[in-house]
């Protein structure tokens, strides 16, 4: 119930918000609260200055977690052919497969 009001917050937060708006530190912190509601504890992230962010919010990070963060648009069609459900930033970025912006 908890972890379902949390992610429910954080949704209403960012309804108004741009993914470009966020910065990155809330962006890590959105990704935990998704995380902990599906009970991942880590992600994979190539871009070094988000994977920092995410460590810092207590993440782990590693190439082998099935959810990752497409930090260009170029790495989300190799993420989601590795079977990985993609996350980025941007909202056009859906078309080229992923799966969640924001």
């Amino acid at each position: 119930m908890a972890r379902a009001l949390q992610v429910s917050v954080a949704f209403v937060l960012t309804l108004g918000l741009g993914a470009q708006d966020l910065t990155p530190e809330t962006q890590a912190k959105f990704l935990k609260i998704l995380l902990s509601s599906t009970g991942q504890f880590g992600f994979a992230c190539a871009d070094a200055a988000f994977k920092a962010k995410l460590e810092a919010s207590g993440l782990a990070v590693s190439p082998g977690f099935k959810m990752a963060w497409a930090a260009t648009e170029a790495e989300v069609k190799p993420l989601k052919a590795a079977g990985k459900l993609v996350i980025v930033p941007k909202l056009a970025w859906l078309k080229a497969g992923a799966a969640l912006c924001i």
